[in-house]
């Protein structure tokens, strides 16, 4: 799998593309046909709507399940890095950040709620607390047969294999964009002669990547000791993310508005700060269900996190201070990139 992402990582992104979309459609269709199975036999109790009514939804902590919720749609933020490879940014990145958001969307919410028919409103609680990780596949096989179980099965794999190889193309652009904003070393954003393709950073996060793998196998962590603490720093940090950005939206909307201009996508969008200022409180008391640490591990994980944000914000301010051509460029919209052959690319 390692060989495989750092091989397609090289070219340019529209192969990527392809080999996601092709595991993505299958995925989808997979869950289609679920759903359309379960519904279409009445499910365990017949269909019902119990699970979607108020008393439901608040039930048990909310918090928690706002936690989880909002750490399922990590990703979507990922579209904009991909700005200098489209033929127009401007359009298609806002539309393809809202499909992927509008898609997950109902799909969880679909499924979700068909799930919890295959097994009645009543009986789901104590399926999922007695199979957690099996619960899912198990009734996939009532539902559809042992062919679609093990078909569920072989895209869980393939699933895993397109989640590595969506990671190693965010975060490579990611590397080249800051190569190109001159806090990486410049030759990150060196682009490929002929595949367009910023090679480069992308063998540079192979090699990180190959390292980190190195490390885990000869260190015999346990994965799913490993899984679920990565799981949950990945959720926790988004939450970060999100709560950091938002933020500097309400800001610029702010700074930037015209007299007359309504303030109502400031105010929106402060809305939005506050629910996830909300959740990640929740989610830094509940810090030891997200990830599985106690104690001094969780302290120490909790301190690397913070540390690593107060660095950034640290490594602005000097730049603003003592480079502010550098700062400038963060977040620009062109760059002139230099390509293999020593020649530069407008991006």
């Amino acid at each position: 799998m390692f060989a495989v992402v750092a091989v397609l990582g090289y070219f340019k992104i529209d192969l990527s593309a392809k080999v996601l979309s092709f595991f993505l459609t299958c995925e989808l269709v997979f869950l289609v046909v679920y759903d359309i199975a379960v519904l279409a036999q009445g499910g365990a109790e017949g269909i019902t709507f119990d699970s979607l009514q108020p008393n439901e939804i608040f039930s048990g902590s909310v918090g928690i399940a706002l936690m989880f919720a909002l750490g399922l749609y990590g990703g979507f933020e990922a579209t904009v890095i991909f700005r200098d490879e489209v033929r127009d940014p401007a359009k298609t990145i806002p539309r393809a950040t809202y499909a992927v958001i509008a898609l997950l969307a109902g799909l969880y919410g679909l499924t979700a709620w068909v799930f919890v028919n295959s097994y009645g409103p009543q009986a789901v609680i104590a399926a999922v607390t007695e199979n957690p990780t099996g619960s899912a596949t198990a009734s996939v096989k009532e539902y559809i047969g042992t062919f679609a179980y093990d078909i569920a099965a072989l895209l869980l794999l393939t699933s895993c294999f397109a989640l590595v190889l969506a990671s190693h193309n965010i975060t490579s652009r990611y590397a080249f964009n800051l190569s190109a904003d001159r806090i990486l070393h410049r030759s990150l954003s060196r682009v490929h002669g002929k595949h367009l393709s910023p090679h480069r950073a992308s063998i540079a996060m192979s090699i990180v990547c190959l390292i980190g793998l190195g490390t885990v196998v000869v260190a015999n962590i346990d994965e799913s000791l490993l899984y679920g603490r990565l799981a949950g720093l990945y959720a926790y940090t988004f939450l970060i993310l999100l709560l950091m950005v938002a933020l500097a939206i309400v800001v610029y909307l702010l700074r930037h508005r015209a007299p007359g201009e309504s303030v109502v996508p400031a105010v929106l969008t402060a809305v939005s700060s506050i629910v996830v200022a909300i959740v990640l409180y929740l989610a830094t008391t509940n810090f030891d269900l997200l990830t599985g640490a106690t104690g001094g591990v969780a302290v120490a994980m909790l301190t690397v996190i913070y540390g690593v944000v107060l660095a950034g914000m640290v490594m602005a301010w000097i730049y603003r201070r003592n480079r502010p051509d550098v700062y400038a460029r963060i977040g620009r919209d062109e760059v002139s990139a230099e390509v293999s052959d020593g020649t530069t690319c407008a991006h």
